[in-house]
């Protein structure tokens, strides 16, 4: 399916919250076969969401929404989806005990504020929002696009999305498969300039990308099943490997601290760490790795000029 997303929230707008939602759906939806040809963010506006919302559906099979759920005057989403597509709301009875519940356990106090939460049109159906309060909709109508609506929070979306969401959705008659290959001490025009011809070829696909560890390379493929797909990434990745073989650092999920300390474990080494500008950063990125304690020894973070030079720093270099 034509898949599409919508961010809903002006704190999007202006620049408070950085809109990650988008990029874990996308990933999710190219893991389920459906392409996203679109990506649109938009304040707390009944007019204009309800704009973006009815321009989604002329284009999109599958649109995403995220944000406006809650139970305040701008959490719009719900009557945003209610008008595009003509229909009333109404308290959804299963939906509003699980709220009463929930509130009441919790011991808080129960509004009519609250009582929003609970409410749907006919065409939708309640998602449960298993780690917060407000349900989300699975809208499917044979005349409309097939709306879904999840919450803001990351952490509320990612597991409505595991629970409630990809299980229901349509899984499309295709298996895609990527490799990406992790390079440091090359610049992404080089990268590309190397794989220049690898670059204009439509499937498998080849694309890179600057990033804080470096420059990734993807290689993606698409087929009936995921051998086929595997297949036809295998000779462009092989050549990726051909061409960028001394740059490479890691694969996929390869985390550089994660790598890092695996190479010192093979060579049974430690490190530690002495860091002024950064601020400890680096010494924050070596704990963040589960078990790194064999081969990481510790940091010190000298900012003064004194400790600096306690420490062994030449005066010229501070």
């Amino acid at each position: 399916m034509r898949a599409e997303i919508l961010s809903i929230g002006t704190e999007l707008l202006l620049g408070e919250v950085i809109d990650t939602n988008s990029a874990w759906l996308a990933a999710r939806l190219a893991d389920l076969g459906h392409d996203v040809y679109w990506s649109q963010r938009v304040g707390d506006n009944l007019t204009r969401a309800t704009e973006a919302l009815q321009r989604a559906m002329e284009r999109s099979d599958l649109i995403i929404t995220s944000g406006g759920l809650g139970s305040t005057d701008d959490d719009l989403t719900r009557q945003v989806v209610a008008t595009a597509m003509g229909e009333e709301m109404f308290v959804d009875d299963a939906a509003l005990h699980r709220l009463k519940d929930f509130y009441q356990r919790a011991r808080y106090p129960f509004t009519a504020l609250i009582e929003r939460q609970a409410m749907r049109i006919p065409s939708a159906r309640i998602l449960e929002n298993p780690v917060g309060t407000a349900p989300g909709w699975m809208v499917t109508r044979p005349d409309r696009p097939m709306i879904v609506t999840l919450p803001g929070p990351p952490r509320e979306l990612c597991a409505m999305w595991d629970n409630e969401v990809a299980p229901r959705l349509p899984c499309a008659n295709v298996a895609i498969h990527r490799r990406v290959i992790k390079t440091l001490d090359i610049g992404e025009v080089r990268v590309f300039e190397l794989l220049e011809k690898e670059a204009g070829m439509s499937n498998p696909t080849l694309a890179t990308y600057a990033s804080a560890d470096g420059v990734h390379v993807r290689v993606a493929a698409r087929a009936a099943d995921n051998a086929t797909a595997r297949a036809l990434t295998a000779p462009v990745v092989e050549r990726v490997r051909e061409v960028l073989a001394p740059c490479i650092w890691g694969y996929d999920n390869d985390e550089l601290p994660a790598v890092i300390a695996q190479r010192l474990r093979e060579k049974c080494t430690t490190v530690a760490t002495v860091e002024s500008v950064t601020g400890g950063r680096l010494a924050a990125a070596f704990t963040a790795v589960a078990g790194v304690s064999d081969v990481f020894v510790g940091g010190a973070v000298p900012y003064w000029r004194e400790s600096k030079i306690r420490l062994g720093v030449q005066a010229a270099a501070i």
